[in-house]
């Protein structure tokens, strides 16, 4: 009933190629085909990409088999508007800034696992060093723009979708595969999926391992900046060294269809995980993180009518996260507070630790969340989406450190690396126990009230049992003109709640929460033009403007609201597709970002970013990918005396061959010509400046993919 009958029967149409076509690695879709894609992303309902009510890119499975992309911050690079960024520095995976809207821990970007968020309570995003393994990835659905009308909070400046392989794909596609790479990177991976007569079930497992780019080097660590800046004679500083990018990683998702039950299991656990430049921007090669995370999603489908269908969801989830941190190195000597802390105020004494200067903070997390959802089409020309929910999450933090509050007070003189179990001592753990509860309905309506014409309104209500209640609406109107002219504008609301570090973190000589933060919001407008002149030419603008509030970042050592964020900008892309074999991509963003505080340009967000892309199938058993990206104009902090950072380039190159009896050979470079490049690290003001981030230098690797 929406938009057309002939609309919806394409859509099903090209749904039915796509089942046909989709296992094979080479080919690509068609221009029209992925206009005609069905996400889900944009509503919570299946929506052809064109017409769906927000600025959407689908990344496919074919998209990433045929590229160098084997990360998942490596693929997200090719959505306009996404910057990928090390947001601070013991993270390894980078952090997503969209549309210039970035802060110390950036969990403005919700980040979904089939249609269930992934963000923990600690930093409200992605644990630390998760990078969903791209072998099991089916495609990934990405909105720019407010989604907290059906996701909440977090939904706030993007939402990425991750769509797992699943039984129907396959049970026709099933695969294996060897991966072997520059840094001593490998990666072994089985996707298996069948159809029985009443159940399916699908198989998804990997395992990777790297040892770092060992030439990412930080020349000047803050630990360098410490013994130059202060009277005390320290000479610890292990800079110039390599920042510590090791890793091993294991995935494993089972998901499993009976009748209308569904169920999907799937656990992401990192082991010897690096700790970047250090927690503290000082260098650290001997610490390490571990994380293991276990999420369950039950689901059960009940069709009340013709009309409508109610959908309801269990999700369970447990997270644990391991560390061992040396945040200064063995022999710093430091300032001590009588608190026990680096730079505590008033100051205890100068101590030196022979060991360093030791922290271990992990956690356990446990959280349950309902949801139920009814979808109807019981008015004619209306689907109403109404949902409700709760959630509760508990947050337990572990400890063990040689420094803070009843451990020590400045005057000791000396301490070593005897460490102290802080758990059930409040007045020394960096974060108390905590938990929250959260309450949500929201309603959605997708309304065809004239041929061609769609208005999409809905609201949602959450209530958060440790902070601010919030209300946020959207509003879009779409308008198919003709078979070649889709226009959108859009308005929607987003927020995001304060994240437990922000919130609670204390004893911590990286940064101090604050309990009186505020939920950051946001109002966006965008007006969109969808050009399809041809079958083989599709271009997109997109024009817009957002207002976003009470941002919650750094305010020296504490976390605070740091004010208001005004940011406007361009988005243009344009598809060429002249034969099914060859395929040219390429956008280019402007982004104006400025705090209304400062009254500067939003500091380290790019300012201009572009794409490039060929794809180029030739001889049928061969296929070239390579793409270009451009990254300029990032702005420094107020007083930041450092020269302006390099605007930088990147060339990606990959050459597939599809061998006998399923097996395909990706040979693949990143960053071919091995540019020195670097992303903006945080000023430190009147002590000194630290180098700036070396991101990852020439990446070189072979793959064997064997299909059966």
């Amino acid at each position: 009933m929406r938009f057309s009958t002939a609309t919806l029967l394409s859509t099903c149409l090209t749904s039915s190629l796509l089942a046909q076509a989709d296992f094979d690695l080479i080919d690509t879709l068609t221009l029209e085909e992925l206009m005609n894609l069905p996400i889900t992303v944009s509503t919570g309902t299946s929506k052809s990409l064109s017409l769906a009510p927000a600025m959407a890119t689908v990344i496919t499975e074919a998209d990433i088999a045929n590229s160098s992309a084997r990360r998942l911050s490596e693929v997200l690079e090719r959505v306009p508007g996404l910057h990928m960024y090390p947001a601070y520095a013991q993270f390894q995976t980078l952090q997503y800034d969209i549309r210039g809207i970035r802060t110390k821990y950036n969990p403005q970007a919700m980040i979904l696992v089939n249609g269930t968020s992934i963000q923990n309570l600690k930093i409200g995003a992605p644990n630390t060093h998760i990078d969903f393994p791209l072998t099991a990835v089916k495609r990934i659905e990405v909105v720019r723009g407010p989604g907290s009308v059906v996701y909440g909070a977090n939904a706030y400046s993007g939402v990425i979708n991750i769509v797992t392989k699943d039984a129907e794909y396959l049970s026709k596609n099933s695969q294996a595969g060897i991966r072997h790479g520059s840094f001593k990177t490998s990666e072994a991976w089985l996707n298996y999926g069948a159809i029985k007569s009443d159940y399916s079930y699908a198989l998804n497992l990997s395992f990777s391992r790297s040892d770092g780019d060992n030439d990412r080097i930080f020349r000047t660590d803050f630990q360098k900046v410490l013994d130059n800046a202060l009277p005390f004679g320290s000479n610890a500083s292990l800079a110039p060294g390599p920042i510590n990018s090791e890793y091993k990683k294991y995935n494993v998702n089972f998901a499993f269809n009976y009748n209308n039950f569904k169920a999907n299991i799937w656990a992401l656990i990192m082991k010897d995980g690096g700790t970047g430049a250090g927690i503290a921007n000082a260098l650290d090669p001997y610490g390490s993180y571990e994380n293991g995370r276990v999420h369950t999603d039950l689901y059960y489908f009940q069709k009340l009518n013709e009309h409508s269908k109610l959908e309801h969801k269990l999700a369970l989830s447990y997270n644990q996260t391991k560390s061992y941190l040396k945040i200064f190195p063995s022999g710093a000597i430091l300032p001590i507070g009588i608190d026990g802390n680096f730079g505590g105020d008033p100051v205890g004494g100068v101590v030196t630790f022979s060991d360093g200067y030791i922290g271990t903070p992990g956690e356990i997390e446990k959280s349950i969340a309902y949801e139920s959802t009814l979808l109807s089409e019981m008015y004619e020309n209306h689907m109403l989406r109404i949902s409700t929910g709760f959630s509760y999450a508990n947050f337990r933090a572990i400890e063990f450190k040689n420094f803070g509050p009843n451990i020590i007070d400045g005057t000791e003189g000396i301490v070593d690396g005897t460490l102290t179990n802080t758990h059930g001592l409040n007045s020394t753990i960096y974060m108390p126990d905590e938990n929250r509860k959260v309450f949500f309905v929201s309603m959605q309506d997708e309304w065809s009230f004239a041929p061609n014409f769609e208005l999409t309104a809905g609201v949602r209500y959450d209530h958060f049992s440790d902070t601010d209640y919030s209300i946020n609406p959207r509003i879009a109107l779409v308008w198919q003109s003709s078979k070649s002219l889709t226009s959108k504008l859009l308005y929607g609301r987003a927020f995001r709640a304060p994240s437990f570090i922000e919130l609670y973190v204390q004893n911590n000589p990286v940064g101090l929460g604050n309990k009186e933060v505020n939920p950051e919001t946001i109002d966006t407008i965008e007006l969109a033009f969808d050009y399809y002149p041809t079958t083989d030419l599709r271009a997109v603008i997109d024009f817009y403007y957002y207002q976003a509030k009470d941002l919650i970042d750094a305010q020296g050592v504490s976390l605070g609201n740091v004010g208001e964020q005004k940011g406007r900008g361009i988005e243009f892309e344009v598809s060429y597709q002249p034969n099914s074999d060859l395929t040219l991509k390429a956008d280019y963003v402007y982004r104006h970002t400025k705090s209304e505080t400062t009254k500067q340009k939003a500091v380290d967000a790019p300012k201009n970013l572009a794409h490039a892309e060929l794809s180029w199938k030739f001889y049928h058993d061969w296929h070239l990918n390579a793409n270009i990206f451009w990254v300029a104009d990032m702005s420094r902090a107020v007083g930041d005396t450092r020269e302006k950072v390099d605007d930088y380039s990147t060339t990606n190159v990959s050459l597939i061959h599809k061998l006998k009896n399923g097996v395909t050979l990706n040979v693949s470079a990143r960053n071919l010509f091995d540019e020195h490049i670097y992303e903006p690290s945080p000023s430190q003001g009147a002590l000194g400046e630290l180098d700036d981030y070396r991101m990852q230098g020439r990446y070189l690797f072979a793959e064997l993919t064997y299909s059966f």
